[in-house]
């Protein structure tokens, strides 16, 4: 099969690997579109010593199923992988599995390629009217949809909500928000000025900068939904926070159920039109990433696609 492959940092490949083998309880999916990830990115740039390659990059799947059950079926992927037996996936926090990983990961056989292997129960029908590169955007919304859900059970009475980021993350935050039932969402960089309060905020960009507005602008009892993983905490005034005994929600991933519930969101129009996204062939994949990594590619998130889409 064709797929971009990984070799070190900014050695990217579009190559030939031997194609996967179904086995067990697994589902062979022909890639037909796949979202170019911030974690994807960051491996880009940064690969863990102990997870270089040759590798595979990639987890935000749409495409056909040709291998295993349910063959013919357009899906979409959820590409985090649990273990479905721990205390956590037995009270649907399968976001919390000890055991969790990608698709993509620990192996690095991941979904920037022609075909992929995935955990059967990890496939959502994509209905005919859904476009492959709209459905791979379900992982990015499940982040947000997660984080803005947690956030309003922390504050169900909260009405504005300030999302700081730019990314499919963010946007995908403020859609879910707007989703849930509150009205009045703004989505802005770290560099804004206001003298607005806000019920919820959520910060995607997980800068100091992006911390010290958060700390600044959420109002008295409010929530700040963290979002990601970051090395520090710079930025939070944690007095402030404690004095308007303000909730911190931290997390970086989605449960199984927020996954199905934003595909419904977004397959029924509750998340407005999913065109937001920069379509690009997988054979340019090289080129992309490295206009990704110089910053020249300024759209929320870049969608690789089959030639067949």
């Amino acid at each position: 099969m064709k797929a971009l492959v990984l070799d070190a940092p900014h050695a990217l490949r579009f190559d030939n690997l031997p194609d996967p083998v179904v086995t067990g309880a697994q589902v062979l999916v022909r890639v037909l579109a796949a979202g170019i990830s911030e974690k994807d990115l960051q491996s880009y740039v940064h690969p863990k010593a102990d997870a270089m390659g040759p590798m595979v990059l990639g987890h935000e799947i749409a495409g056909v199923v040709v291998g295993g059950e349910n063959v013919g079926a357009r899906v979409v992927v959820n590409p985090l992988v649990t273990c479905g037996e721990c205390s956590a996936c037995s009270s649907g926090r399968t976001n919390l599995c000890h055991e969790r990983h990608l698709v993509s990961s620990p192996a690095g056989a991941g979904g920037l390629a022609e075909y992929v292997l995935v955990p059967s129960s990890n496939i959502i029908p994509l209905p005919d009217d859904i476009p492959f590169t709209a459905a791979c955007l379900v992982d990015p919304l499940a982040r947000g949809w997660h984080v803005a859900r947690m956030s309003r059970r922390a504050f169900p009475r909260g009405r504005a909500a300030l999302v700081i980021g730019k990314g499919a993350v963010a946007v995908g935050a403020q859609l879910a928000l707007h989703a849930q039932g509150i009205d009045h969402v703004m989505m802005v960089e770290d560099t804004f000025q206001t003298t607005q309060e806000f019920d919820i905020i959520i910060d995607v960009m997980s800068t100091e900068a992006s911390r010290a507005l958060a700390s600044e602008k959420v109002a008295a009892g409010g929530v700040i939904g963290l979002v990601g993983q970051t090395a520090g905490a710079e930025g939070l005034n944690l007095s402030r926070l404690s004095e308007q005994e303000v909730t911190l929600m931290c997390t970086t991933a989605y449960s199984a159920l927020d996954f199905h519930d934003t595909a419904a969101a977004a397959f029924d129009g509750r998340l407005g039109p999913l065109d937001w996204a920069l379509i690009r062939p997988m054979t340019e994949g090289p080129a992309i990433f490295a206009d990704l990594a110089a910053g020249r590619i300024t759209a929320p998130r870049v969608v690789l696609a089959s030639d067949a889409v």
